[in-house]
């Protein structure tokens, strides 16, 4: 093993230099990037599990928070120098997650709004008008 080291470092200080190649680590980056992690069922596997990990933590599971911080922290290691591996993989799939689960929330929240104004309605000082205003408005 310390053979293979040496003939690894010799290999980055001298034939990469003089050829203008990527280093032998840039490399390993690269196989395992494109054989392993980009491999079809792999890549959607770790799609899935990350957007399942931070969706059960938005409805107040426990998750592994490390687990997801580190997955993120290796794809963008992979995209060496570029945050395209990472924005491709889970960035997008994420913020289209995260405006579907907002946009959901704000409904509901804007749901509960307009009933507690109707009762307010009710008992209280506003004009039917507004409140039909209101509900047109921001629904």
């Amino acid at each position: 093993m310390v053979m293979i080291r040496d003939i690894l470092m010799y290999m980055d200080r001298v034939y990469v230099q003089q050829n203008n190649v990527d280093n032998v680590y840039n490399l390993g980056l690269i196989i395992f990037r494109d054989q392993v992690v980009r491999y079809g069922c792999i890549r959607d596997h770790l799609r899935e599990t990350l957007l399942d990990m931070v969706m059960r933590e938005r409805r107040g599971e426990v998750v592994d928070r490390l687990a997801i911080k580190n997955a993120a922290q290796m794809l963008i290691v992979l995209g060496i120098e570029s945050r395209a591996v990472y924005e491709e993989d889970f960035e997008r799939p994420f913020l289209a997650q995260s405006a579907e689960f907002y946009r959901v929330r704000m409904n509901l929240f804007m749901y509960l709004f307009l009933n507690n104004l109707s009762e307010q309605f009710d008992s209280h000082y506003f004009y039917f008008s507004s409140l039909l205003k209101i509900s047109r408005d921001c629904i």
